[in-house]
């Protein structure tokens, strides 16, 4: 996809394009038309779980291509709080966390570029919530693991994350974890494991 920013007023908006491909017969791709319908659903989930999100200004297409407009909110990605060395507390990024897996929530692309920081921390929003689905019930241990243990070795964010940080990152979430939670951080251990063999791996092939 291609992302534009421009000013609109006094407020910023985001334009993001999705193109198409043809196909060897010569028809254009569907796939452009489905990351709109699951951008727009995803924001829609997160307003009805009341987590903050992307608030659409428009949507539509241009010629074969999709597009979703909206709104920037202010503030800056945790990625770019940990290059200025000031990330959040690690209680208010891991309360976030719990709310997103206490309302259903599983965001395959969970990442210190997709979470934004607003008021020095205390307010966490998700951004770019393409891949995201909403569970009817909290999340299971299973899920759980699999999400965190794919944000915490995330190929850019694994140096922040798997030190001190990430430690008290998960402590937090742990002490606030309804259920079985030495079944959860055994999962996540395993899982944490099985996350950086496959990222070895594919460092391996390309080097290859």
């Amino acid at each position: 996809p291609a992302v534009v920013a421009f000013d609109r007023g006094p407020r910023r908006e985001i334009i993001k394009f999705w193109w198409p491909r043809r196909s060897i017969l010569g028809r254009w791709s569907t796939v452009p038309a489905r990351r709109q319908r699951d951008f727009l659903a995803a924001t829609r989930l997160l307003a009805e779980a009341g987590v903050p999100g992307p608030e659409i200004a428009g949507a539509g297409r241009h010629g074969p291509a999709r597009w979703v407009s909206y709104v920037s909110r202010p503030g800056r990605t945790l990625r770019q709080a940990f290059a200025a060395g000031e990330p959040p507390p690690p209680e208010a990024l891991a309360g976030f966390l719990l709310e997103l897996h206490e309302a259903g929530i599983y965001f395959r692309a969970l990442n210190l570029g997709n979470v934004l920081e607003t008021g020095a921390g205390s307010m966490l929003a998700l951004i770019d919530v393409g891949g995201l689905r909403r569970y009817p019930r909290p999340l299971s241990v299973r899920r759980r693991a699999r999400n965190l243990a794919g944000f915490l070795t995330h190929a850019r964010d694994i140096e922040h994350l798997l030190g001190g940080y990430g430690r008290a990152v998960m402590t937090a979430y742990v002490a606030g974890l309804p259920g079985d939670r030495d079944l959860f951080m055994v999962r996540l251990r395993q899982r944490i494991r099985a996350m950086i063999r496959i990222r070895r791996r594919r460092r391996l092939r390309r080097r290859a």
